[in-house]
C-alpha cells in the first residue's frame, strides 16, 4: 500500500424498481476488503494543535479549508467560522449569528471565492449568501439565492447547488441546477430518482480534486463530475453492505416516520461521502450507527476497509478522529 497521509488538528477542548438502479457503463469501485493494521511506514500523521481561547473554543468540526497560508474552520454547533495560521494560531472569527446585516442565523458550510477574494457564509435558513472580503475579513454583501441544502464553487465561477427535496422543472425533479455569477440561467442536472425534505447526511455531497467538483447522493451508487453537464465518472459498493432499495425509500418517506429515522436501525448504508488525493478515493459511511472508512488506492487498485474503532487503533492516532473532512498538500484532513 502506498502511504497514507492524514493532517489531524488536535483541538483541546474546555461534539418502481427494487433496486436503485446503477450506471452500468462506467467502473465499479468496491470496499469490501476488511483492512490489514497498518505497517509502520505506510501511514504518516502531522498534527497542528489549534490554539484554545475564549474566543476559540471548538465543539464539532464539520469543514475545514486550507487557503493562502490559513486554516478556515466551521464549527457547526456553535455556529462559529474561525481562522487560524498554518501553526495553529487563533486569527479570528468571520461573521456573527443574528438577523442584521452580515450576520447568519442557521449556516449550513462556506465557501471560497478565490477570484473576488471572498470568504462566503451559506445561511439555509435565510437563503442567502454573505460575503465577508478574504484579506479583512469584514462584511462586503449578501446575495439572496433561492432554496437549497448544499452549494459547490466550480471552476468557471458558477455555482452548483443540491436539495434534498429537489428542484422542479417541466414535471420532473433534479438533485442539481448551476447557475452562473449573477445565480441566474440555470441547468438543470441529475434528474433525481428519490428526494425527501429531509436527508441523512454525514456532510456536503460534493468533493473536489484536481480541479474537478464531483457530486453523489446518500443513496445511489453513482459519482458524477459536475460542469456545465453532470458525467458518471464511476461507481461506489460496500461488500456485504448494500445501499437501501429506492421502493423500501418510498414506502418509509410515505410513512409518518420518514426515511431518516427508519434507516438509522437497518442495516442499510444510511449515508456516505467522499474525499480523494492523488493516490487514494476515502469513504466514509455509516450501517447501523456504526462508522466505516474505506480506502481504494487508484494506482494498485487495492481497496480496505475499517470500523472507526479499528482504523484509530491500526493508525495508532491517540485519541479520537473526526471523519476526513478534506485534502491540502495530499494529505487527507482531520
Amino acid at each position: 500500500m502506498s502511504k497514507l497521509y492524514i493532517c489531524l488538528l488536535s483541538l483541546f477542548l474546555i461534539s418502481c424498481s427494487t433496486k436503485i438502479k446503477e450506471n452500468s457503463n462506467i467502473p465499479t469501485i468496491a470496499f469490501d476488503l476488511e483492512g490489514k493494521p497498518f505497517c509502520k511506514d505506510e501511514i504518516v500523521c502531522d498534527f497542528i494543535p489549534l490554539e484554545t481561547n475564549e474566543k476559540s473554543l471548538i465543539k464539532k468540526i464539520s469543514q475545514i479549508e486550507f487557503f493562502d497560508n490559513r486554516i478556515f474552520i466551521f464549527d457547526n454547533v456553535n455556529h462559529l467560522f474561525l481562522v487560524f495560521d498554518m501553526n495553529g494560531k487563533f486569527i479570528t472569527q468571520v461573521g456573527d449569528y443574528g438577523q442584521g446585516p452580515g450576520e447568519y442565523t442557521l449556516p449550513i458550510q462556506f465557501c471560497i471565492d478565490k477570484e473576488k477574494k471572498a470568504f462566503i457564509i451559506c445561511d439555509i435558513d435565510t437563503q442567502k449568501l454573505v460575503y465577508y472580503n478574504l484579506d479583512n475579513y469584514t462584511y462586503m454583501y449578501t446575495e439572496n439565492v433561492s432554496r437549497y441544502t448544499y452549494c459547490s464553487l466550480l471552476e468557471n465561477g458558477k455555482f452548483v447547488w443540491f436539495y434534498t427535496a429537489g428542484f422542479n422543472s417541466e414535471g420532473k425533479k433534479y438533485y442539481l441546477i448551476t447557475t452562473d455569477q449573477q445565480f441566474k440561467n440555470k441547468n438543470y442536472l441529475c434528474q433525481a430518482n428519490f428526494t425527501s425534505h429531509f436527508g441523512m447526511l454525514t456532510g456536503s455531497l460534493f468533493h473536489n480534486f484536481d480541479k474537478k467538483t464531483f457530486f453523489h447522493t446518500s443513496f445511489e451508487p453513482t459519482i458524477w463530475e459536475i460542469t456545465t453537464n453532470a458525467t458518471p465518472r464511476y461507481n461506489i459498493s460496500f461488500g456485504k453492505h448494500k445501499l437501501p432499495p429506492l421502493k423500501w425509500l418510498k414506502e418509509q418517506e410515505s410513512s409518518s416516520v420518514g426515511y431518516v429515522m427508519s434507516i438509522q436501525n437497518t442495516n442499510y448504508v444510511s449515508a456516505y461521502n467522499l474525499t480523494e488525493n492523488s493516490t487514494f478515493i476515502n469513504v466514509l459511511y455509516y450501517v447501523n450507527k456504526s462508522i466505516y472508512l474505506g480506502f481504494y488506492n487508484k494506482q494498485t487498485k487495492v481497496n480496505q476497509k475499517y470500523t472507526y474503532p479499528e482504523f484509530i487503533k491500526y493508525a495508532e492516532i491517540d485519541g479520537a478522529m473526526s471523519e476526513i473532512l478534506g485534502v491540502y498538500n495530499d494529505y487527507f484532513i482531520a
